[in-house]
């Protein structure tokens, strides 16, 4: 199961979704702080992927693997200090992570 949990609205969400061709199962939007940690809790999310170390308290506060992802505003020292399990420079690496680490489930 594919969740995107996000600070951006809904609508927004959903359009880059469609922009880049990617289909999810649920969208949380405009979820910040304590909301976004409801929704991965909501969602019985395992593994988080990040790009602000407030994701990654996040997180670790909704009892998920945080993933850090360099791709916004702050980069791996931040990410790693705001509790990132891993640090990723791009989400084309996930697939190979979350294989490595046991984190994909069979479909």
């Amino acid at each position: 199961r594919t969740v995107v949990v996000t600070g951006k609205l809904d609508t927004l969400a959903v359009g880059c979704l469609r922009h880049v061709g990617l289909t999810v199962d649920a969208v949380h939007g405009f979820r910040i702080g304590p909301a976004k940690v409801e929704a991965l809790v909501h969602e019985r999310v395992s593994v988080y992927v990040g790009d602000t170390p407030q994701d990654m308290v996040a997180a670790r506060d909704a009892g998920a693997v945080p993933v850090g992802v360099t791709t916004g505003p702050h980069g791996a020292d931040e990410l790693s200090a705001g509790g990132a399990e891993v640090v990723l420079r791009s989400l084309e690496e996930f697939a190979a992570e979350a294989s490595a680490r046991g984190w994909l489930r069979p479909s």
